[in-house]
C-alpha cells in the first residue's frame, strides 16, 4: 500500500482520538466535512521535549487558533461542506455568476433553509471577526458580504488539517529557525490550494486567515498580518494558475518571502541579537572548564566567540 494513502487512512482513524497537529508535508486527509483532528503518534515520540513544540505553543496561543479550537455545531460544518461543493460544481470557465450573490442563493437551496437570516448566524458566531489581527483585512471583512464572510471560514476549516499537519512537524524538529518555518508553512498553503483549488480562488485569491497569523509570528513582525495576507494571496494565485509541481512552487515562494522578510538589515541585526545570549552561555561554560579542558577546544573558536561577545 503507498505510504501516504496508508498515512491518510491512519490519521483520519486518529483524528476522532485527540487533539494533536498531524506531521509536516504529510499528505492531509482526504475532503471531508468532518472535524480535523491530529494523527496520534506512538507514546515514545512524544517523550522527548523539542524546542520545536514552544514554537507551536505560541502559534497556538493566536487568536485564530483558539477560534478554531472553540466547538462548531453539526449545522454550521453542513454550511461550510455546502459551500465548497457549490463553488466545485461551478463550471471552471467563469461562465457561471460568481459573485456573492449568487453564490448565497445556490447556497441556501442547497442545505435546504427557506430563509437566508441561518446563514448570517452562523458567519456570525463565536466573534470571528474579534479574532483577526487589526487592519485593513480585517475592516473590510467587518463589512464584506455574509458570502465572503462565510468564505473565509470556510477557508479556516478546510485549511486546518494542512495546519495540523505542519505543526506537528515543527514540534518534532530541534531548532527550527524562522527560514524553515517559513518554508514548510508554504508548503503547507501551497498543498492546500492544490487539493482545494475552487475554494482557495474564491474571494480574489485571500489565504486562510491563520496562514497569515501564523507567518506574521515566524517572521517576527518583518510582515504585518495585512502584509502577509498580501503576500500569501500572491502565492495562492501563483499556484492555482500555475502547472509547476509543489516542490517548484515552494520554492519560487521561498525566495521571495526571503527577500522581503529575511534577508533585509533589520532582519539580520535582530538574528545578529538573538545570538548574544547563546554565545554568552558558552563562554560561561569555557569559563568553568579546566586548562586542559578547555584546550579542547579551538583557540580560533574561542578568540571569536569572544570578540563577538565584546561588540555587545
Amino acid at each position: 500500500m503507498d505510504y501516504w494513502i496508508k498515512r491518510r487512512r491512519e490519521t483520519e482513524k486518529a483524528l476522532a482520538e485527540r487533539d494533536l497537529p498531524g506531521e509536516a508535508h504529510a499528505s492531509p486527509p482526504e475532503r471531508a466535512g468532518a472535524p480535523i483532528r491530529p494523527h496520534r503518534h506512538a507514546a515514545e515520540d512524544r517523550t522527548r521535549v523539542y524546542s520545536g513544540e514552544l514554537l507551536v505553543l505560541q502559534l497556538e496561543r493566536s487568536s485564530l487558533a483558539q477560534w478554531l479550537k472553540e466547538p462548531v455545531s453539526r449545522g454550521t460544518e453542513k454550511y461550510y461542506e455546502a459551500f465548497r461543493s457549490v463553488l466545485d460544481e461551478l463550471p471552471e470557465d467563469g461562465g457561471a455568476d460568481r459573485s456573492p450573490g449568487a453564490i448565497r442563493h445556490r447556497l441556501v437551496r442547497q442545505v435546504g433553509i427557506g430563509s437566508p437570516s441561518t446563514l448570517y448566524a452562523v458567519v456570525q458566531r463565536r466573534s470571528f471577526t474579534g479574532a483577526i489581527d487589526e487592519g485593513d483585512c480585517k475592516e473590510r471583512l467587518a463589512r464584506a458580504h455574509v458570502v465572503t464572510r462565510l468564505a473565509a471560514q470556510a477557508k479556516l476549516w478546510f485549511y486546518r488539517p494542512f495546519r495540523l499537519a505542519w505543526l506537528e512537524g515543527l514540534s518534532r524538529i530541534d531548532a527550527p529557525q524562522g527560514r524553515l518555518a517559513a518554508r514548510t508553512l508554504l508548503h503547507a498553503l501551497i498543498s492546500w490550494v492544490k487539493a482545494e483549488s475552487q475554494l482557495a480562488c474564491y474571494s480574489e485569491y485571500a489565504p486562510p486567515l491563520i496562514a497569515a497569523q501564523d507567518l506574521s509570528q515566524i517572521v517576527d513582525g518583518q510582515l504585518d498580518f495585512d502584509d502577509a495576507m498580501e503576500f500569501l494571496g500572491r502565492v495562492a494565485e501563483r499556484v492555482a494558475t500555475s502547472a509547476l509541481a509543489i516542490d517548484a512552487l515552494v520554492e519560487a515562494a521561498h525566495g521571495d518571502l526571503m527577500s522581503i522578510a529575511f534577508d533585509r538589515p533589520d532582519a539580520v541585526r535582530r538574528s545578529i541579537d538573538q545570538l548574544r545570549e547563546p554565545i554568552q552561555e558558552i563562554l560561561r561554560s569555557i569559563g568553568n572548564l579546566s586548562s586542559e579542558d578547555e584546550a579542547l577546544i579551538p583557540s580560533a573558536q574561542r578568540e571569536a566567540l569572544r570578540r563577538l561577545a565584546a561588540s555587545w
